[in-house]
């Protein structure tokens, strides 16, 4: 089990790199003419994986995984907004961040917190991953407990 039957591992294989922006032309030209996917995978020299997501996005380059909830200038309020509670000695730890978060998101419009639900998972308040993934967007930010 985990082999394949010519017997080599399932996984751990070569990736291939990125298809460069010629490659990518090469695919739109042979996607027009009614080529299979394989077909131009295995013209152009690139994964199969790659013409699938070539197909998916139209041939834009699309970041993977979901948007952020909030918009940029959102975004930017609540790093300001920490920046001020950080003055006043309440330091940045995940629950009181993410409390605050909630708090913002039950200020918003209805129709923003029904977003927010199924964004979240039916809750006004987001979880640790969009924590870290928050925290990873601004790096200027720091956890810290107070009175360190």
């Amino acid at each position: 089990m985990g082999k394949r039957a010519s017997g080599r591992p399932v996984s751990g294989g070569a990736r291939k790199p990125r298809p460069t922006p010629e490659q990518q032309r090469q695919m739109a030209a042979l996607l027009t003419q009614g080529l299979a996917g394989t077909a131009v995978a295995r013209e152009v020299g690139v994964s199969r994986g790659a013409v699938r997501h070539f197909v998916a996005t139209g041939g834009k380059a699309a970041p993977a995984g979901r948007r952020p909830f909030f918009l940029r200038e959102e975004e930017e309020l609540l790093v300001r907004f920490v920046k001020v509670q950080a003055l006043l000695g309440r330091g940045l730890t995940r629950t009181g961040f993410l409390r605050w978060v909630g708090e913002y998101i039950s200020c918003l419009s209805t129709e923003r917190q029904a977003s927010a639900r199924s964004y979240f998972g039916g809750s006004l308040t987001p979880g640790m991953s969009f924590f870290r993934l928050f925290l990873g967007r601004w790096p200027a930010l720091q956890m810290y407990r107070v009175g360190t």
